[in-house]
């Protein structure tokens, strides 16, 4: 019995020491999926921090730091909140997204920021709108439509914390937003072929599946990739190189 589950990103391989409430029975992302979650996230955190705007890693990318201590090896997009304000915000800067050539779409409660990556890979980031209520805050969740309440102490203060090689922002109080999202983190199964969802027994199931095959750093870097049009792209590329 393994004592110990292995993955490998950025070239660097990384273990993860088993644990009894964590069971996982699928390999990770191919490693460019995982290289271009990490690309699109950080390039929204630097967009918000040169606008002077707030967001947090929530619901499958803060589990995913909760139990990696950085991007979640399984689920094959990115979660953040943004308060309604900063939100309404983003919606009226789309043209600029747009100019660094990503798409962003525009739901009722939601928004989602994309681009394609190695080899016309698209990645996506799902923006939750955060609407405040005294000191209450709510988001309706895009997998089920439903209303999610979270508490005003639970997201405020934000923390500023390293991410793999960057930096994001998580809430307050990251186990208390991941219960009210409806995880149990005293039980997380990792499995294969499909999305989350809540069993009988209110067991968190994470079931994301990736078609594309395992690379090395160093395919990567030989399949084509965007030229970069921006600063902010230019030199998160010129870092991974």
């Amino acid at each position: 019995m393994n004592d110990s589950f292995k993955y490998i990103l950025n070239g660097i391989e990384h273990e993860i020491p088993s644990q009894s409430h964590i069971s996982i029975q699928q390999k990770p992302l191919s490693e460019k999926t995982l290289i271009s979650q990490k690309y699109i996230l950080k390039y929204f955190h630097d967009w918000m921090e040169i606008h002077q705007m707030e967001y947090f890693i929530t619901h499958h990318t803060l589990l995913g730091h909760h139990i990696f201590e950085g991007i979640h090896i399984f689920h094959p997009y990115l979660e953040v909140m943004v308060p309604s304000h900063h939100f309404q915000k983003l919606i009226k800067m789309k043209i600029e997204f747009e100019k660094d050539e990503f798409q962003f779409m525009e739901y009722p409660h939601h928004a989602i920021l994309s681009s394609s990556f190695f080899s016309k890979q698209s990645i996506q980031l799902f923006i939750y709108c955060l609407t405040s209520h005294s000191t209450k805050f709510e988001i309706i969740y895009s997998e089920n439509e439903q209303k999610q309440i979270f508490d005003l102490y639970d997201i405020y203060p934000l923390q500023r914390v390293p991410y793999e090689d960057f930096f994001t922002y998580l809430p307050h109080k990251p186990q208390s937003i991941l219960k009210n999202a409806n995880f149990n983190l005293h039980f997380i199964q990792f499995k294969e072929n499909n999305f989350f969802h809540q069993n009988s027994k209110r067991e968190i199931i994470e079931e994301p599946s990736d078609t594309l095959s395992t690379a090395t750093l160093s395919s990567i870097f030989q399949d084509s990739i965007f030229e970069p049009i921006s600063f902010i792209k230019d030199k998160f590329l010129t870092k991974q190189n």
